[in-house]
């Protein structure tokens, strides 16, 4: 009986098991240590700014995805519509010429979800992004050179008329199409990662991606075919794809300086060169002169006004 009295008083681990118990379940006096229950609790607590800075970066995310599908497809429908008045110079403007770069380009952005969507799962989104806005940019730009040297390709007698107008239209216009469709599903994926709203967001890229359709309809069709002439078009098309590469390249030095000094540089010389034809100058000169002999009889008409 001493022995085990004893041996109680000699190990204090016994008895400060039910005093720490007695000591946590107590409330803490004002000014107090907290217990580690009342610290794990506000561990546990959400901060005032951490579900602020998350919302506001998921939703600085959405915009900018929402922005870059958005000048994607204004540029896919401004190479559509500027695809009619450069084959109208060596096909006509047809219903089979009409048919054929509606259904390429169609094909063309079907071809590209699809492969932008396996590219999604297997690389690095902002590095691809940007390697694919230079691409289509480039491919853009061909347009160009394509319009010129496939369009002069005589037709076999083999083949009939609106089959040879779909063959000319897909040389040209099928791999810019592709390029342009293959950014729409890496963009989608972007938005998508980190959100848990997974309906909202596809829907927010999707119905970006067709304002920009209408928007760069409208756009091509009433303002800028008019204004700059389709060659020209073709140039500032390339030039903007370029440019939203540069923007989404973010810590690409060597990238970003390649197209700013190299590539851009060469689109907007050889884009000038391009859309000064012996049309667009004649026009230039005609619209001069005509300004030239309206100032002259003006001044004419007020001198004879003054002499009398």
């Amino acid at each position: 009986m001493d022995q085990h009295s004893s041996g109680a008083a000699q190990d204090p681990s016994i008895g400060s098991t039910a005093a720490d118990r007695a000591t946590k379940s107590q409330p803490t006096a004002a000014g107090s240590t907290p217990t580690i229950d009342a610290v794990q609790a506000d561990s546990r607590s959400p901060t005032s700014n951490g579900p602020q800075t998350s919302t506001w970066r998921n939703f600085a995310r959405l915009l900018g995805c929402n922005l870059i599908v958005f000048v994607t497809s204004i540029c896919i429908m401004v190479l559509e519509l500027t695809a009619t008045r450069l084959l109208a110079k060596h096909h006509g403007s047809s219903l089979y010429t009409w048919t054929s770069v509606i259904g390429v380009v169609l094909t063309g952005i079907t071809l590209g979800n699809y492969v932008g969507g396996w590219l999604a799962d297997r690389v690095n989104h902002r590095k691809a992004l940007a390697w694919l806005f230079l691409l289509s940019s480039v491919l853009c730009f061909a347009v160009l050179w394509l319009d010129q040297n496939v369009s002069n390709v005589s037709r076999p007698n083999t083949m009939s008329w609106p089959a040879w107008i779909l063959c000319v239209v897909a040389a040209i216009y099928l791999l810019p199409s592709m390029a342009m469709g293959t950014i729409s599903p890496l963009v989608a994926s972007m938005a998508l990662s980190g959100e848990s709203r997974t309906g909202i967001t596809v829907g927010n890229v999707y119905a970006w991606g067709a304002l920009g359709s209408i928007v760069g309809t409208f756009l091509a069709g009433f303002f800028l075919i008019d204004t700059f002439g389709t060659r020209a078009i073709v140039a500032m098309t390339s030039v903007t794809l370029a440019a939203m590469g540069v923007l989404v390249a973010s810590g690409q030095v060597v990238f970003r300086t390649a197209v700013l000094c190299g590539w851009l540089q060469l689109v907007f010389f050889v884009g000038l060169a391009a859309a000064a034809t012996s049309e667009s100058l004649g026009g230039f000169v005609h619209a001069i002169s005509f300004r030239c002999i309206g100032v002259s009889q003006a001044i004419g008409d007020l001198l004879s006004d003054t002499t009398q």
